[in-house]
Order: C-alpha cells, then structure tokens, then sequence
C-alpha cells in the first residue's frame, strides 16, 4: 500500500448532509438500533462465546452477519468518514456526515452494551481509537480502501 495512492471508490465528494436528512437518519438509526439490536444483544454474546469455545478460529456470530446485511439495506452502513475528511482524501467513502453529525451518530451506537457488536459488525465503524487513526490516514492519503469492501 502507498501512501500516495488514493483511496478509492473516488465517485465524487460527498456533499454534507442536510439536516433535515440527517434527523430523518438518526431516527431511521434509533428504530433499528430498538428493533433489533438492543433484542439480539444477548444473542450475539451467546454466538460468541459458543464460537469461542469451539474453536480458536476468528468466526462472526450469525446474529452479526444478518444485522449487517440489514444495516447495510437500510443505508446504515459507511457512516465513519465525515465529509471534510473525504474531501481531503478524494473520496466519497463516508455517510457524507459533518463531525458533529457523526458524533451525534457515534452516541448512538455507543448506547449498545457490546460496543463491538454495534459500531464494527453492523455498521462498518471503528472504535474511537481506530477513528482517529482512519481520520489521520485520509489526511494523508494513504490508501486503505481494501478494509472497507
């Protein structure tokens, strides 16, 4: 990987999403995150800690598998990268969020017990550590498109 190489898909910079638009995701996000996350919690620590005792290999729990599909039908997938960074880096990548948009969206996710289960499986995000480092990373235009797709 380069760190000049563009990330990519580049299909243009997102534009910042109206607000309007973003109370309608955040109300879209909040529905989901009651009908069916906040229910299958205990579920998706039960997959895991069965995957875990029979096996040493890295396997997600069916749960997780099935809410990302639906997270990502429902346009609840890719929120990370706010718009500004997206600029920088010449790509589309992102919600097409502003940070305090995505901080908005952040406090949601963190309101799921199993942090992991919300923000990574379902929804294409990374913890706070790993956001500031995706953040830096676009700054510097480092391709790392691979992890997304």
């Amino acid at each position: 990987m380069s760190r000049t190489t563009p990330m990519q898909p580049t299909m243009g910079i997102p534009e910042p999403l109206p607000e309007t638009k973003f109370l309608a995701l955040k109300e879209k996000l909040t529905r989901f995150m009651h009908s069916d996350i906040y229910p299958n919690e205990r579920l998706f620590l039960e997959q895991s800690r069965a995957i875990g005792h029979l096996s040493n290999e890295w396997t997600h729990a069916p749960i997780l598998m099935e809410l990302k599909r639906k997270a990502k039908a429902m346009g609840l997938w890719n929120l990370f990268l706010p718009v500004d960074s997206a600029a920088v880096a010449g790509t589309s990548l992102g919600g097409g969020l502003t940070n305090r948009q995505y901080g908005e969206v952040c406090e949601i996710f963190g309101t799921c017990i199993p942090m992991e289960f919300a923000a990574q499986g379902k929804f294409n995000l990374f913890l706070v550590p790993n956001t500031a480092a995706i953040y830096l990373l676009t700054r510097t235009n480092y391709s790392f498109s691979h992890l997304f797709f």
